[in-house]
């Protein structure tokens, strides 16, 4: 008995530091001129909404960008088909495999780039802003 009300007092010591962990996690608050107070680049906040939809779906991907993400969805189909076969064709395998990759590369370079522009934006409209108290 005495060692269960050990256990408990540990585990309640434990998940009440874990709590006061994540509370100090987040030191900045939510400051003007930055993004979702973590700095320029990071979330909502007063950058407006320029990051609703990210990844492979974003609103403003050019159609080169989503024809090239649509390629590689059916290379990777491809690719998985041919991995499953017996016996395992190498070379085709990892011609997919580079086509895949090459496409992913590009697409990501977009991502970057749009990235860059965003916190840009964010750096602009973070100075544009005045700082009230």
């Amino acid at each position: 008995m005495k060692s269960l009300k050990k256990s408990v007092i540990a585990v309640l010591v434990i998940g009440t530091l874990s709590m006061a962990g994540m509370a100090a996690a987040h030191p900045y608050g939510n400051r003007q001129g930055f993004c979702h107070g973590r700095g320029p680049g990071f979330g909502y906040g007063p950058c407006g909404d320029q990051y609703q939809q990210r990844g492979w779906g974003a609103v403003d991907m050019p159609e080169e960008i989503r024809a090239k993400a649509e390629e590689a969805a059916k290379l990777r189909i491809e690719l998985r088909s041919v991995l499953s076969q017996e016996p395992l064709n190498r070379e085709k395998a990892v011609a997919l495999e580079g086509q895949i990759s090459k496409l992913h590369q590009d697409i990501r370079a977009w991502h970057f780039e749009r990235h860059l522009r965003d916190i840009e934006a964010c750096h602009k409209e973070a100075v544009d802003q005045p700082v009230s108290k």
